[in-house]
């Protein structure tokens, strides 16, 4: 790049970062937020310039330079970015059914507690959700309760890691290697949690991850597949880019000028060139390339942002601790050390209060609130009963549908937001008449 233009690129990327500096809007504290500097507007702003001379929106150089990254920063053999974490979570699904680990019909435990698309591959492709509760304060599946919920038809494991919390994966790896059983780990709100010192995301046959504005690494839409197994990746690879070409080295060309054959091994001619022959029922569900360019960026801080994460987390806990009488706050299984997506809280069966209360007061004084993700499954209007089996009795993603809401703990706020958010909680209880 000219060394005019590149200083007139830097120019105007300070300039941007000095007028869309964070501020608290109105004095409301978010639950979440896009925490940046000027490395990823400077990094914006360079891929949009390069685009444009080149002609070259799509994914390429800074999609390559981030699936390494993120690849290292794991350490798994491999990623796959793709535009949202829930596209991840179909392709993971799509990458076990076009290998034959999971086949139509077969049973797949999963929370109750969960997203949308967590579960909604599975339906598409046939599969059964077997939904299993979870555990409070921990929102997390034991390996016993997994067990205890399996048939003959079990095949595998589909799992959230809730809120940033995880179960303790050892266990439910050892039981899904003696039954045979493939796992999907869903990391979309858990990305640096470790477990036993060990990334989550390690774990399972696969696992997803997502760079949506409200997660642990923003940009703006965006996720990721990864696995330590290469020819589950190279699968996920081909279904992200249409189904074409298995192999890596398809994928490294994007401007044409090496042109790879298919040879032999298919019914199509020899001279067809492999980005137009199709291995796999795939999509297109890739990102472009600017938003690779500003996950770069984003990387750099995972750490930092891990910390905060969990530094907020401790404050808010410590300041609530006196409340748990009447709120179940949040913990960690032993041996886990949770990257926390938000503060999760439910409030106890018998408070004197509803949770309406609770959240209409915080909202009234500025400290958004949200429900914890889709509550108990079974009870959002897109599904029915049959879609799903049931095993045992879901008393506590009943509990957290009726009950559960969570406030943030993401790395924009600061010990200002954090005081009058802990303030508000008092002066509520206060309200309520409890000191």
């Amino acid at each position: 790049m000219e060394r005019d233009i590149e200083s007139t690129l830097r120019t105007l990327s300070s300039e941007i970062y000095g007028k869309v500096k964070r501020k608290t809007i109105q004095g409301r504290i978010p639950y979440a937020g896009v925490v940046f500097d000027e490395k990823e507007i400077e990094n914006a702003v360079r891929s949009l310039y390069l685009a444009f001379e080149s002609g070259w929106f799509a994914i390429g150089k800074n999609g390559k330079q981030f699936e390494d990254m993120f690849s290292q920063y794991l350490g798994v053999s491999d990623s796959v970015l793709t535009n949202s974490g829930s596209s991840a979570n179909l392709i993971a699904v799509a990458t076990l059914v076009h290998e034959g680990i999971w086949k139509k019909g077969d049973e797949i435990l999963t929370p109750a507690t969960t997203f949308p698309t967590t579960v909604n591959p599975l339906l598409l492709y046939g599969l059964k959700p077997v939904l299993v509760d979870i555990q409070l304060p921990t929102y997390t599946i034991s390996s016993r309760t997994f067990k205890e919920s399996a048939t003959s038809k079990t095949k595998g494991i589909m799992l959230p890691h809730l809120n940033g919390s995880a179960s303790y994966m050892p266990e439910i790896v050892e039981l899904a290697e003696n039954m045979g059983w493939a796992i999907i780990e869903d990391c979309c709100d858990a990305l640096g949690t470790k477990v036993e010192g060990k990334l989550v995301g390690t774990f399972g046959d696969l696992s997803t991850f997502s760079f949506y504005g409200a997660h642990h690494i923003c940009m703006g839409e965006g996720g990721a597949v990864a696995s330590t197994k290469q020819e589950l990746v190279d699968v996920a690879r081909s279904l992200r880019d249409w189904g074409r070409g298995i192999g890596k080295e398809v994928f490294d060309v994007v401007d044409g000028r090496k042109v790879i054959r298919v040879g032999k091994g298919t019914s199509l001619p020899e001279d067809y060139e492999m980005r137009f022959t199709y291995y796999t029922k795939g999509f297109n569900l890739k990102p472009i390339d600017i938003q690779a360019a500003i996950g770069l960026a984003q990387l750099e801080k995972l750490s930092k942002f891990v910390k905060a994460r969990r530094r907020n987390f401790v404050y808010i806990r410590s300041a609530l601790e006196r409340y748990s009488p009447y709120l179940v706050l949040p913990e960690a299984l032993k041996g886990v050390e949770p990257s926390w997506f938000v503060f999760p809280i439910v409030v106890k069966s018998g408070a004197p209060f509803s949770r309406k209360e609770i959240t209409d007061y915080l909202e009234s004084h500025g400290i958004e609130t949200r429900p914890i993700l889709a509550g108990n499954i079974l009870h959002q209007p897109a599904y029915s009963a049959d879609e799903f089996q049931v095993r045992g009795k879901l008393m506590n993603s009943d509990l957290v549908l009726s009950n559960g809401f969570f406030v943030g703990v993401y790395p924009g706020l600061s010990v200002h937001d954090l005081k009058k958010m802990t303030n508000t909680f008092h002066s509520f209880f206060k309200s309520m008449g409890i000191e």
